[in-house]
């Protein structure tokens, strides 16, 4: 992976654009996740989905707490 490209990813992370990529929702800080898949050949794509969106998708074997989860710690 390149640095302009890590620069964009880490910038991206930091400044949300979009919707939730599972309900098409607007999504709050306190709610983020950020997804950045490598697709190969030096392309990459970030998604941005809620937390709990994501954790109703993942299988139940998969481990994950969703920052909203975390907010009451």
């Amino acid at each position: 992976m390149n640095l302009k490209k890590m620069k964009q990813m880490f910038s991206e992370s930091l400044h949300p654009k979009g919707q939730c990529c599972f309900c098409g929702e607007t999504i709050d800080n306190k709610s983020l996740v950020v997804m950045n898949l490598d697709l190969g050949d030096d392309q990459f794509q970030s998604l941005y989905s809620h937390g709990l969106c994501l954790k109703e998708k993942l299988h139940s074997s998969v481990p994950f707490l969703a920052p909203e989860e975390l907010a009451g710690e």
